[in-house]
Protein backbone atom coordinates (compact mmCIF):
# COMPACT_ATOMS: atom_id res chain seq x y z
CA UNK A 1 0.00 0.00 0.00
CA UNK A 2 2.14 2.75 -1.54
CA UNK A 3 -0.20 4.91 -2.76
CA UNK A 4 -1.95 7.81 -1.41
CA UNK A 5 -5.19 9.63 -3.22
CA UNK A 6 -6.72 13.06 -2.64
CA UNK A 7 -10.80 12.34 -4.00
CA UNK A 8 -12.55 15.41 -3.90
CA UNK A 9 -16.38 15.29 -3.76
CA UNK A 10 -19.34 17.36 -4.35
CA UNK A 11 -22.63 16.21 -3.69
CA UNK A 12 -25.99 16.58 -5.34
CA UNK A 13 -27.18 18.14 -2.09
CA UNK A 14 -26.75 18.87 1.55
CA UNK A 15 -30.21 17.31 3.11
CA UNK A 16 -29.42 15.17 6.20
CA UNK A 17 -30.45 11.95 4.64
CA UNK A 18 -28.14 12.34 1.74
CA UNK A 19 -25.58 13.14 4.20
CA UNK A 20 -25.70 10.33 6.33
CA UNK A 21 -26.24 8.03 3.99
CA UNK A 22 -22.98 9.42 2.00
CA UNK A 23 -21.34 9.24 5.32
CA UNK A 24 -22.11 5.82 6.48
CA UNK A 25 -21.61 4.65 2.77
CA UNK A 26 -17.91 6.01 3.15
CA UNK A 27 -17.13 4.20 6.87
CA UNK A 28 -17.69 1.09 5.16
CA UNK A 29 -14.64 1.90 2.73
CA UNK A 30 -11.10 0.66 4.25
CA UNK A 31 -9.45 2.14 1.93
CA UNK A 32 -10.64 5.50 3.32
CA UNK A 33 -8.24 6.73 5.82
CA UNK A 34 -9.89 10.26 6.15
CA UNK A 35 -12.71 11.50 5.27
CA UNK A 36 -13.20 14.98 5.45
CA UNK A 37 -16.41 18.00 5.38
CA UNK A 38 -15.88 20.76 4.10
CA UNK A 39 -16.93 24.50 3.13
CA UNK A 40 -15.76 25.81 -0.61
CA UNK A 41 -16.15 24.15 -3.49
CA UNK A 42 -16.39 20.85 -2.85
CA UNK A 43 -17.97 18.75 0.19
CA UNK A 44 -15.65 15.95 0.76
CA UNK A 45 -12.03 15.23 0.99
CA UNK A 46 -10.72 11.66 1.28
CA UNK A 47 -7.48 10.35 1.86
CA UNK A 48 -7.17 6.65 0.15
CA UNK A 49 -4.49 4.80 0.63
CA UNK A 50 -4.48 1.66 -1.94
CA UNK A 51 -1.53 -0.90 -3.36
CA UNK A 52 -1.31 0.83 -6.92
CA UNK A 53 -3.00 2.96 -9.50
CA UNK A 54 -4.39 -0.53 -10.97
CA UNK A 55 -5.90 -0.88 -6.84
CA UNK A 56 -7.34 2.45 -7.15
CA UNK A 57 -9.32 2.32 -10.24
CA UNK A 58 -10.65 -1.00 -9.55
CA UNK A 59 -11.88 0.88 -6.37
CA UNK A 60 -13.50 4.00 -7.85
CA UNK A 61 -15.06 1.98 -10.28
CA UNK A 62 -16.47 -0.56 -7.88
CA UNK A 63 -17.09 1.67 -4.76
CA UNK A 64 -16.37 5.16 -4.77
CA UNK A 65 -18.52 6.17 -8.12
CA UNK A 66 -21.51 4.19 -6.35
CA UNK A 67 -21.12 6.45 -2.99
CA UNK A 68 -24.42 7.80 -2.34
CA UNK A 69 -25.41 11.10 -3.59
CA UNK A 70 -21.71 11.98 -5.58
CA UNK A 71 -22.53 14.62 -8.33
CA UNK A 72 -18.99 15.28 -9.57
CA UNK A 73 -15.30 13.72 -8.40
CA UNK A 74 -11.51 14.81 -8.51
CA UNK A 75 -8.41 12.51 -7.70
CA UNK A 76 -5.14 13.88 -7.17
CA UNK A 77 -2.16 10.72 -6.76
CA UNK A 78 -0.11 12.22 -3.68
CA UNK A 79 3.95 11.76 -5.30
CA UNK A 80 5.17 12.89 -1.85
CA UNK A 81 4.16 13.12 1.11
CA UNK A 82 6.37 16.47 2.31
CA UNK A 83 5.15 16.81 6.01
CA UNK A 84 2.54 14.81 7.77
CA UNK A 85 2.85 16.03 11.85
CA UNK A 86 0.29 14.38 14.47
CA UNK A 87 1.52 16.66 16.99
CA UNK A 88 -0.23 19.91 18.40
CA UNK A 89 2.49 22.89 17.80
CA UNK A 90 2.83 23.86 21.59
Amino acid sequence: FDTLVILRIKLQGHDRGLLDAFKKAVREIPEIQIALLVLGDFDFYLRIIVRDIEHYQQLLQGKLVALPGVREMQSSVILEVVKDVKALPI
